[in-house]
């Protein structure tokens, strides 16, 4: 598969559910199941897989651990979590799941964390919102999740506002760094 989508293959994102909580018997039933020709990237909705060994565990066959912001009454980080060089993030909508709007504050938080991030190649943000009125970030007519001076391709951060009749988006994101070094 990976030959026949060539550059418009993206990370393979895997979610589970928030009652799966973390223990070693299911982080090593992940590890060995996934298939590392892909880039793999797990987004955890359980508190427990917030801990630092896990992540760490997971960079080593350069496995992403999704970043989120994601209502109540999950308590999980809002935090961008830079375990491997590719950083995946997504904005669930809070306080109400798929259905809030964000202040600008909340995302150029998040892109202040992503920009700070050591040896990042690749960041991916996925906006799922059935927000209405201005999308998603309360901004007129576009979104800007990095600044035009951010060292990340201008451009690829703006995204249109959706049509009136879209009920449920998903506005998926790829901004591709040229070096490790510009990144930091």
């Amino acid at each position: 598969m990976p030959e026949g989508l060539k550059e418009k293959l993206g990370p393979v994102l895997f979610q589970l559910l928030p009652k799966a909580a973390y223990t070693e018997e299911l982080l090593q039933r992940l590890l060995d199941s996934l298939d590392l020709a892909f880039q793999n990237v797990i987004e955890f909705r359980h508190p427990s897989w917030w801990d630092g060994e896990v992540q760490r565990r997971l960079a080593r066959p350069r496995i992403a651990f999704v970043g989120q912001s994601y209502p109540p009454p999950l308590e999980l980080p809002d935090e961008v979590v830079a375990n491997t060089d590719v950083i995946y993030y997504r904005f669930h909508g809070v306080p109400e799941l798929y259905k809030s709007s964000y202040s600008p504050d909340f995302p150029a938080r998040i892109a202040a964390e992503i920009k700070a991030a050591k040896n990042m190649r690749e960041v991916y943000t996925s906006i799922s919102t059935m927000a209405s009125g201005p999308w998603a970030w309360k901004t007129p007519g576009r979104c800007r999740l990095f600044s035009s001076d951010c060292p990340l391709e201008p451009g690829l951060a703006a995204a249109e506002s959706p049509p009136a009749h879209v009920v449920y988006l998903i506005n998926f994101r790829r901004y591709t760094c040229p070096s490790a070094v510009t990144c930091k």
